[in-house]
């Protein structure tokens, strides 16, 4: 039994930051993670015998957009470097043909980029309508969120190849498919970002840096400074609440 002021379920980045700011605050502050680690959708893997020989299992860029965690790395102490982009991409084709490029967007034959062309221009249009603070406010919100982005792409491209396109684009910002995440949810992302175009570009966009020794550290020293507040391997099991707030919270294995 341990009272408390705040419980945070989770040691992802949002539950540790939560923790650490309401711990300057001076509140009593306890974190709950089910997982035997810290980081959430974050995990750095280490590959060799120096600190910062690691591979991504996550999440692993940040951009200059990205103000909030570029500013936790910096008082964190942990250093950015480029990511790597000389060289051409490489794009399948519908087809099972490969096709390089140099740029963000692949050169698919003029047909193809007339149709992606004015899949991309209607979703920067529907961008711009939704705020990054509040995209529940947006015009048509209830719309733009009960269809997912597949729904979308199917309306918006003619071509199977720009279909692809787009499609490959929303794997590599949001590790899901289409079908899986609302158009409203990919307009505030894209708002939140700066712009489309922003989370795709390397240089200049949300690729273009990573964290060296791998962005699980930002959860591990929050972690370490936390120290005891932080529980792993603690699934919470129930929470109960009365009119006055949150009462009991039960959790652990054999909770």
């Amino acid at each position: 039994m341990h009272d408390c002021d705040v419980v945070v379920v989770g040691a992802g980045l949002a539950g540790l930051t939560a923790a650490r700011e309401l711990t300057a605050a001076g509140l009593d502050v306890r974190v709950l993670e089910a997982r035997d680690r810290v980081g959430g959708r974050t995990l750095s893997q280490s590959v060799g015998d120096h600190p910062e020989d690691v591979v991504e299992l996550g999440g692993q860029w940040v951009g200059p957009t990205q103000h909030e965690v570029l500013g936790l790395a910096q008082e964190l102490g942990i250093e950015t470097y480029p990511q790597h982009a000389t060289g051409k991409n490489l794009f399948e084709t519908d087809r099972g043909k490969l096709k390089r490029y140099r740029g963000t967007i692949p050169l698919l034959g003029p047909l193809v980029m007339v149709d992606y062309g004015r899949a991309d221009l209607r979703l920067k249009r529907l961008i711009k309508r939704v705020s990054a603070e509040t995209p529940w406010e947006a015009e048509d919100a209830e719309r733009l969120d009960e269809q997912t982005f597949a729904t979308w792409i199917r309306r918006a491209a003619r071509t199977k190849t720009a279909r692809e396109a787009l499609a490959t684009a929303c794997r590599a910002v949001f590790s899901v498919e289409p079908a899986d995440i609302s158009l409203l949810h990919v307009l505030f992302y894209a708002a939140s970002a700066g712009g489309w175009d922003d989370l795709l570009e390397t240089e200049g966009g949300a690729q273009q840096d990573r964290l060296a020794g791998g962005t699980q550290q930002l959860s591990t020293r929050i972690a370490d400074e936390l120290s005891e507040r932080v529980e792993l391997s603690a699934p919470v099991r129930a929470i109960r609440s009365d009119p006055e707030g949150v009462v009991e919270v039960r959790f652990g294995r054999g909770g």
